[in-house]
């Protein structure tokens, strides 16, 4: 589960992936970008600025003691950018408690990662703790086309670090999608690359008998990194014993069976929060009823704990109300009991969860809302907590299959993301998302009203959404869509560009408290019967933004008044 750190590797020509046993250098600042992913963390200037902390601070004005007139604010240049992107999707590993009868045949997975980087700065996109050449390098320009990358079946987990090049806005957006047409891991499963962080949410999977949940751990930095992890159920937290703490080592991954430390769980959120280093981590669940494939898909972690999130992209086939293959909310309260106030917004504006509107929430204990009777059609949702809560997203599609045979079925799992309105950033979703090959891709677009009381229809100002295509030869094609508050578009890149799409963005800027709400749905295979859209196919998943832009590199910095004391 775990493998070396790689030294500084040779790479390919920029937006080429590697050929096996043909390495290749990199050339100028590339070169000096590629590396080992063992330092992919940096902090830049954080040191420098310790240390010239003295010459950058204005000097106290005599009998001054207020610690403002001893500060300043110091432009800090934008450190490189780190992602962290998942293996493709896999049976869980025999060495971990899996049955090696269980196989991906008799069709193997197809798995391709999509690396969209932006003008200015260069990429290199190498293997998570993998000894070999870079898997691709996307070579830093002067110019203002985006760069294009693919890399096709990479083997295992990958890591990009990108260097901004001057920039403050996101330079480097990647995502994995993995399609498997038949077998036990039937489906596509997807998720952006993330950068690391120190505490993440997953809000999904299950434990139950069929269903498989292996969380991963990655560590693409310098130094090691201790995790914590915890378990939550409907009961509440569920021990773990030894499997609460982990140590992952620089530049590896831990993966970990949550169902050997939580069996029997039919609905989980797992918490993890690491100290020494930021990591990312992802959860892979795979469902079988018997030997029929019920769904696969990546976990990924959401927005933080907050009062209010939004869960974009979720899509009814008009199921009944008590129909047990109905889309679902997921939702936890983490710090104590409230209750959450849910809203349903769609193409035709707002859509009432009769008797569910507002849901009784036990701190720890999670929950699932049925979603239930409502027409076919593509949502979002939104919740309105009194505490802090997490939530998440679910949903089927069912597939063909032999009269003689039980129905297939795929499975997405939709992460939250903050209220715009409650960033800092003009726009809360502001970062690309990258649609990696052989994929159709519909973005979702909900302008998300400011009031949204039980008895609230909508209403307020018009959002002046564009949403950006970044095709696969690098040009920038954008479309102004208007969007209604409280109304959810659906658009297909191709009404914007009919070259294929790399990435997808969408920019709208909060007017008051309304503010725009995105994700994108990607599918493959014929289309599911009563499912309207641009992207309605059978296998499918949805990817959530993964987060706005630093608004300012600018840092606060402070006169120690003990410096020189001794």
């Amino acid at each position: 589960m775990t493998a070396a750190v790689p030294p500084p590797p040779p790479a390919g020509p920029a937006g080429a992936a590697r050929a096996p046993g043909a390495p290749r250098r990199p050339h100028g600042r590339a070169r000096a970008l590629a590396g080992t992913l063992a330092g992919l963390l940096v902090v830049a200037g954080v040191a420098a600025g310790a240390t010239r902390g003295a010459d950058l601070v204005p000097a106290a004005e005599s009998g001054t003691t207020d610690l403002a007139s001893r500060s300043a604010h110091v432009d800090v240049p934008p450190g490189d950018t780190v992602l962290g992107c998942p293996a493709p999707a896999r049976i869980t590993d025999t060495r971990t408690g899996g049955d090696a009868q269980f196989t991906a045949s008799p069709a193997d997975t197809w798995s391709s990662l999509r690396v969209v980087a932006a003008a200015g700065g260069g990429a290199v996109v190498a293997g998570l703790g993998s000894s070999s050449a870079p898997l691709t390098t996307l070579s830093a320009t002067s110019g203002t086309a985006p760069r294009v990358s693919t890399v096709i079946d990479p083997d295992g987990a990958t890591g990009i670090r990108a260097d901004p090049g001057g920039r403050v806005d996101p330079v480097v957006a990647a995502s994995l999608a993995s399609t498997t047409s038949r077998g036990d891991l039937r489906g596509l499963a997807a998720t952006a690359c993330s950068a690391p962080a120190t505490d993440l949410w997953l809000v999904g999977g299950s434990t139950t008998v069929g269903s498989s949940t292996r969380l991963v751990v990655q560590n693409p930095g310098r130094h090691a990194a201790t995790v914590t992890v915890e378990v939550l159920g409907a009961n509440g937290a569920v021990t773990l014993a030894d499997a609460a703490s982990l140590v992952v080592p620089a530049g590896k991954e831990v993966t970990r069976l949550v169902e050997s430390a939580a069996a029997d769980q039919d609905r989980t959120v797992v918490h993890v929060s690491a100290t020494g280093a930021a990591v990312t981590a992802y959860l892979q669940h795979t469902v079988l009823d018997g030997i029929v494939p019920q769904g696969v898909d990546f976990v990924a972690a959401g927005a933080e704990p907050a009062r209010h999130a939004v869960v974009s992209g979720i899509v009814s086939r008009g199921e009944a109300v008590a129909d047990a293959r109905a889309p679902r909310l997921r939702l936890l309260a983490t710090q104590r009991s409230t209750t959450a106030d849910i809203s349903v917004w769609g193409t035709s504006g707002r859509v009432w969860l009769h008797g569910l509107e507002s849901v009784d929430l036990t701190r720890g204990e999670v929950v699932d809302v049925p979603l239930g009777g409502l027409p076919a059609g593509t949502y979002s949702v939104v919740v309105d907590a009194g505490s802090d809560v997490v939530a998440g997203g679910f949903e089927q599609r069912p597939g063909d299959a032999p009269a003689t045979a039980a129905t297939p079925w795929d499975t997405a799992w939709v992460p939250s993301q903050p209220w715009a309105a409650d960033q800092d950033a003009p726009s809360a979703s502001s970062s690309p998302v990258a649609v990696p090959a052989r994929v159709a891709a519909a973005v979702v677009l909900t302008a998300v009203p400011e009031e949204r009381a039980s008895d609230a229809k909508g209403g307020g100002p018009v959002l002046a959404a564009t949403v950006v295509v970044v095709t696969t030869d690098g040009q920038r094609v954008a479309k102004a869509f208007a969007v209604k508050a409280g109304w959810t578009r659906v658009v297909d890149p191709a009404e914007v560009t009919s070259a294929e799409p790399a990435a997808v963005l969408v920019e709208a800027p909060t007017v008051g408290a309304t503010g725009a709400a995105w994700s994108v749905v990607l599918s493959t295979g014929s289309p599911t019967p009563g499912i309207a859209g641009p992207a309605p196919g059978k296998l499918f998943s949805v990817v959530a933004p993964v987060g706005a832009p630093a608004a300012s590199s600018a840092v606060r910095v402070q006169q120690d008044p003990t410096v020189g004391l001794g």
